[in-house]
Formats: C-alpha cells, sequence, structure tokens
C-alpha cells in the first residue's frame, strides 16, 4: 500500500469534529453526538433523557384527566413519575448543554488515538507524508496554530457565528497549550515531530489535539507492553 493508500484510509477512518457538533445540536438530547464519539454507555444515559421528555409530557395529560375524573389518588401517584422524568430530563438538558465543551476535544484525542493505533509499518509513513506539508518546527519551541482560525470554523459549523461556541473552543486550546508550554523543552524531538503533524491533521493545528498525543506518547513510553509467545 503506498503512502497516499495510507493517508486516505486514515482521513476515511477518522471522525470529523464538525459532524459530532451537528449531532449535538440536532440530536444532543438523544445522545447522537456521545455515540459518534464512542461514548455508548453515557449516550445511552442521555437517551433516556428523551424518553423522560415523553415520559413526562404523557404523564401530565394523564394527571390531568385522572384530576378531572375525580381520581385524586391515581392522579397523585402519576404526578409522582412526571416530577422523576422532569427532574431527569431536565438534568441530562443541562448534562447536554455542557457537552458543547467537551464534543470536539473527544473527537479530537479519537482521532490521535486512531493515528496511534496504526502499525508501525503504517504509522511512520503516514507520519511522514504529513511532516511532508507541514511547517518545521524545532524541538526547543512550540509549533505556532492558527487558533482564531481554527475555532471560527468551529464556531461557523451551524452556518451562523456562535460566540458560545468560539470562546469554549480558545478557552480549550488556551488551556491545552499551557499545559505544554512549561514541559514542551523536555518533550524528546520525535515526540514533538509525530505529534505535531498529528496536530495539523485537521488542517491549521490543534493544541489540544498536540497535548493529548503528548501525554499518549509519554504514556506509552512509561508502559510499553511485553509480547509473550
Amino acid at each position: 500500500m503506498s503512502d497516499v493508500d495510507k493517508l486516505v484510509q486514515f482521513e476515511a477512518r477518522k471522525k470529523s469534529v464538525g459532524l459530532a457538533y451537528v449531532l449535538w445540536f440536532f440530536a444532543g438530547m438523544v445522545g447522537g453526538h456521545r455515540y459518534y464519539a464512542g461514548r455508548w454507555k453515557t449516550g445511552l444515559l442521555q437517551s433516556l433523557g428523551g424518553v423522560a421528555w415523553i415520559v413526562a409530557g404523557g404523564s401530565i395529560a394523564a394527571v390531568a384527566g385522572l384530576s378531572g375524573g375525580g381520581d385524586q389518588a391515581a392522579a397523585e401517584g402519576v404526578a409522582g413519575v412526571t416530577l422523576a422524568a422532569v427532574v431527569y430530563a431536565v438534568g441530562v438538558a443541562v448534562w447536554v448543554f455542557v457537552d458543547v465543551f467537551l464534543v470536539g476535544g473527544w473527537v479530537k484525542n479519537g482521532n490521535v488515538s486512531l493515528a496511534a493505533s496504526l502499525s508501525a509499518a503504517e504509522a511512520a509513513p503516514l507520519v511522514l507524508v504529513l511532516l511532508a506539508f507541514a511547517a518545521p518546527v524545532q524541538a526547543s519551541e512550540m509549533p505556532r496554530y492558527d487558533v482564531a482560525g481554527h475555532c471560527a470554523t468551529l464556531a461557523a459549523l451551524g452556518g451562523n457565528i456562535s460566540e458560545v461556541m468560539r470562546n469554549a473552543c480558545v478557552k480549550q486550546e488556551q488551556a491545552a497549550y499551557n499545559a505544554l508550554k512549561d514541559r514542551w523543552a523536555t518533550v524528546p524531538a520525535a515526540t514533538v515531530a509525530h505529534c505535531d503533524g498529528v496536530a495539523r491533521l485537521g488542517g491549521g493545528g490543534s493544541y489540544t489535539m498536540l497535548n493529548a498525543c503528548v501525554q499518549q506518547e509519554k504514556s506509552a513510553k512509561s508502559q510499553p507492553p511485553k509480547f509473550q509467545y
């Protein structure tokens, strides 16, 4: 398989941050964005939130009917179910709102893991191809990514610019940059070259992806697997 074929393979398997935000916007209350990011268990819990809204709506109608029919005891019992459903549904709604600040990082980290999961025979040529088109980086200095452009692209995914999404993206990138800045000089040159290429996979570069890649490389080096026959 040629280097180009390997790059195409990666492009075909990686997840899209844009699609993740679209799923959050249109299917957030049923956990669509979490399913896409590979978080199936918590996605199921959010799906139950959507069910809770349906239950709450039906229960409210039932309470009204029972109350009108004079069956107060039954109405009170159904009201308890209604309250529980509403509380759970509102809790999930708040949970889904918080996810807007997290889903982009999940997808980017997942793409880093995808790149790392490629076999050495596939990953090495892939990174070389990517680095051939990336700006060279000295091991002693942090790469400079276009954070404003990166976050503006994310903020405009829905057609209209979202300041909430833009601000969340900038804060996430700033946190990742700050986490790397003080220890950047200690990052091995090979890791710098590899992770800079990975961080540029989505376009202009992401410090969130860069930080995740550096952390994974450090963890992999400290805990190398042992092959057993």
